[in-house]
């Protein structure tokens, strides 16, 4: 188990970025793990010590108080979270009832400060044992929590240390039993394993969570443009991979459990994915918030619904580009994060399969289930050219349960997983001519679907979720959309 601390370090002296410490650990469940951390100094955390503990000069850390407030302000203007505050007021979601889990370091040192006055009114409870302040985690925490974090009302965090998440803390990988039930309704990971032993039984028990519990999982990419998708947790299917704001972290495709998928999947404030991560992960908090307060028959809450929202709502930057069959762009996934945009998605009240969605509503999401070989549309009428954005999101299946192996007399966990193949298209309804496909998405390896059109002409269209595979089970499925009229003002995607 390998880290690359990049600047942040618990060595006595901090070098250089770039430096890399390394320790290697065996993890006690039969998971023997070589990886490396996602640590970097990003621009929400400013300082480069070698442990924010250690600090003893009040004035060293009021100045990185002072340069991390800054660095929070920037990316709530940059993740829409500012224009959503201008627009709701004091009605604005900040995290009220949500239970975070936040996951980091290793036994022993994976805390943030607890007792730092940034974090009044939270409690942190430390999941996996005893633990001295580790730098990381307190980073990472203060992008969330506390009075000035992006998801202020956040007043219990559940803090585990990633091997003991990984372990019988949580996954319980390579063991028999099931994952662990947690309060806990979103984790934010800012770590990567690189090889792991085993790497299909983390991922499968991580997707077997999110899809059965309803659990959202938030994990960082690596950094580097040019390095590779990590194998864990960024490579699960049902996820929300996340990279750096500028593209320039790792992207392309998944190396393992199906090559070829598109990661990240989106793109936050930050110029390492340690710090981009708690962005997302503060955003999905509010609108987990949000989702308790809109009719429970529509399922706001589900996990799909969360990530379609999140990804619909992303600003697509200049160079973003994605292809028929690979929906996101390599590096840059659905676009830049816009919490506003995800609002308006969220808080719409269109449109269930069929429902013509009124000229006048220029948003809509829906959470259905689909048979095989079956067509569900969605008819909208654009009343003047308008840029669109549409993502269907569904989940890989896990079958989760015990099995015993009679050749050897022992009990292993069942993750044999299956996925329906859904394809995703935009048709022009003729009037007077025959209807034709405008745009297409149809990977056969990912969980996900984008369409993206920065100008689509005026006229009546349908979304068409077409199923392709031929399982006998209902497949469940979430799809959000949203247009912008030309001659109004299109979110861009800040610098």
């Amino acid at each position: 188990f390998f880290q690359a601390e990049d600047g942040i370090r618990d060595q006595p002296r901090a070098r250089g970025l770039g430096d890399v410490y390394k320790r290697q650990v065996i993890i006690t469940v039969a998971l023997v793990a070589v990886g490396r951390w996602l640590w970097g100094i990003g621009p929400i955390l400013a300082a480069n010590e070698p442990n924010i503990v250690d600090q003893s000069q009040d004035s060293q850390k009021a100045n990185t108080q002072r340069a991390g407030d800054t660095r929070l302000h920037q990316a709530s203007r940059r993740a829409g979270l500012e224009r959503l505050s201008d627009r709701l007021g004091a009605e604005v979601p900040v995290g009220s009832g949500i239970i975070a889990g936040h996951v980091e370091g290793l036994g022993g040192d994976y805390m943030p400060r607890q007792h730092a006055g940034e974090f009044s009114g939270l409690t942190f409870l430390a999941k996996s044992g005893q633990s001295k302040a580790n730098s990381h985690a307190h980073g990472t925490s203060r992008v969330i929590y506390g009075p000035k974090g992006l998801a202020p009302g956040v007043s219990q965090v559940h803090c585990y240390s990633a091997d003991h998440f990984l372990g019988l803390g949580y996954l319980r990988s390579g063991t028999a039993h099931p994952p662990v039930r947690s309060e806990a309704r979103v984790f934010n990971h800012s770590w990567v394993y690189r090889n792991v032993i085993s790497v299909g039984d983390v991922l499968r028990r991580a997707d077997y969570v999110i899809d059965t519990h309803d659990v959202v999982m938030v994990v960082g990419v690596d950094n580097g443009r040019d390095s590779k998708v990590p194998a864990i947790l960024s490579s699960a299917f049902n996820v929300i991979a996340v990279g750096n704001w500028t593209g320039d972290s790792s992207g392309g495709y998944s190396v393992v459990e199906t090559s070829g998928r598109c990661k990240p999947d989106i793109v936050a404030p930050g110029n390492q994915t340690s710090f981009s991560t708690p962005v997302v992960s503060a955003m999905v908090i509010r609108a987990l918030e949000l989702a308790d307060t809109l009719d429970p028959r529509r399922q706001p809450q589900r996990a799909e619904v969360i990530k379609a929202s999140l990804l619909a709502g992303a600003v697509k930057p200049d160079g973003w580009r994605s292809r028929e069959n690979k929906p996101l762009d390599p590096h840059f996934g659905a676009g830049r994060i816009d919490i506003d945009n995800s609002f308006s998605i969220l808080t719409s009240e269109c449109c269930d399969v069929g429902q013509s969605t009124p000229p006048s509503v220029q948003h809509g999401w829906n959470f259905s289930s689909i048979q095989r070989h079956h067509i569900d549309s969605y008819p909208f009428t654009i009343p003047r050219s308008s840029e669109v954005s549409i993502s269907l999101v569904w989940h890989r299946r896990v079958i989760g349960r015990p099995s015993v192996n009679k050749k050897t007399n022992t009990t292993l966990w069942m993750s044999a997983a299956r996925l329906a193949d859904l394809d995703l298209q935009l048709v022009q309804i003729g009037l007077q001519t025959p209807s034709q496909v405008v745009a297409r998405s149809t990977s056969k390896v990912d969980n996900v679907e984008n369409i993206f059109r920065r100008t689509l002409p005026a006229g009546q269209y349908r979304i068409e979720v077409i199923r392709q595979d031929g399982s006998r089970e209902p497949w469940e499925y979430a799809i959000a959309w949203r247009y912008k009229s030309k001659d109004l003002p299109v979110a861009r995607a800040g610098r």
